[in-house]
């Protein structure tokens, strides 16, 4: 199931640091690879939570959950459409954190008003989710989590059909967690292409 709503924080969870330890006697097990409390949260469209919840990244589901109200959301990964860090100056936090598009939300979660967000229309029945940890120190570790997290689940449909890279199939995006390697391989490529194209200038000239 895409959604669940849950009316109880997440039981049962192993910890990762158990898991790692021994081999597991269940392999279905829903082990918790990262967990922040008090996480400051926006939503738009609004949904029916409020600015503060608790976060679990799971083996098997993304968890939101806030205690005051007694509800939150299990949402499965294949329903995450993006994930990244947010780090461009926005009116939404006053500092870095995890943002989210999450597919075909249930619309009865969906309000008009509310603490979490202003009410708008949604496009393709898109949710944006802002999510600040209350220790920012940890933000690469909820990211690290939630992409690990997601591949384990990978998408159902890989956007058979839809056009939605006006860059092309061989354009790689750069982020916060890219490694150096890979932006030298990138840097390489680049100046083999330049290189290229300099010889093929320098062809036309003398013809």
């Amino acid at each position: 199931m895409a959604f669940v709503c849950i009316r109880e924080p997440p039981a049962g969870l192993i910890e990762l640091s158990e898991h790692q330890r021994s081999t597991p006697a269940d392999f279905s097990s829903n082990v918790l690879h990262f967990s922040s409390k008090e996480a400051a949260f926006k939503a738009f469209p609004a949904i029916d939570l409020s600015d503060h919840i608790d976060v679990y990244i799971t083996s098997q589901c993304f968890i939101i959950f806030c205690p005051d109200i007694s509800k939150g959301l299990e949402i499965s990964y294949q329903n995450i459409a993006l994930h990244a860090i947010h780090s461009t100056p926005h009116n939404i936090f006053d500092a870095p954190c995890i943002y989210m598009q999450i597919e075909d939300l249930d619309s009865s979660l969906l309000r008009e008003n509310g603490v979490n967000g202003d009410a708008q229309e949604s496009d393709a029945n898109m949710v944006e989710f802002y999510i600040s940890p209350t220790d920012s120190s940890t933000l690469q570790d909820f990211y690290r989590a939630l992409s690990y997290c997601s591949s384990l689940h990978p998408c159902r449909e890989q956007n058979l059909g839809e056009d939605i890279d006006d860059f092309g199939q061989n354009h790689q995006w750069i982020t916060e967690t890219s490694d150096s390697d890979t932006l030298q391989s990138l840097a390489g490529k680049l100046h083999e292409r330049e290189d290229a194209e300099d010889n093929e200038a320098k062809w036309r000239c003398t013809e």
